[in-house]
């Protein structure tokens, strides 16, 4: 899907391109790239955007490593693509923050192309999650390793062992 929006592929290009995909997967993928073109992304969608970019971002003694899906250094927006199965922005601040930070954005958007939402961090959103990496890197430069309950237990691989994890019915 990446791949297909990093190349603005066509319905036709993208069977042409990705053909050798099970006959269901290729649905899903026409399904999430065509969907980026409803209404609910014409804001975002038609910009001069550097794709699929590689970074680094140093902080502290922690060096980070990402791919920014789409960059727009003219309007300074960072655009990251989702196809989780649930909307949750708050989870992806972080990463957008850093992504932001190191390249100068001032905005940053989710699209999440399953259910056909657009999530806009402004400005104060985007220094609050820079904060909340500052905080994790600070933390592990500290050596403090201490849980830190939150709604982001549930997913965690390591809830059958922490005595911190909230009980869940």
């Amino acid at each position: 899907m990446h791949r297909a929006l990093e190349h603005g592929w066509t319905a036709t290009e993208l069977h042409k391109q990705l053909g050798y995909f099970a006959p269901p997967d290729l649905k899903t993928v026409t399904t999430l790239v065509q969907s980026f073109q409803g209404d609910v992304y014409a804001e975002v969608r038609d910009r001069p955007y550097q794709r699929e970019r590689p970074i680094q971002v140093k902080l502290g003694d922690v060096t980070f490593e990402g791919i920014v899906d789409a960059f727009d250094p003219e309007g300074t927006l960072v655009l990251d693509y989702k196809t989780d199965r649930h909307v949750q922005p708050e989870h992806h601040l972080p990463q957008l923050a850093l992504y932001a930070h190191h390249l100068g954005a001032t905005r940053a958007a989710l699209a999440y192309l399953r259910h056909d939402r657009l999530h806009v961090f402004e400005e104060g959103d985007l220094q609050r999650g820079l904060a909340l990496v500052q905080d994790a890197v600070a933390r592990l430069q500290a050596r403090q390793f201490d849980p830190v309950p939150s709604p982001a237990c549930r997913y965690c691989p390591f809830r059958g062992v922490c005595d911190a994890a909230p009980e869940t019915p």
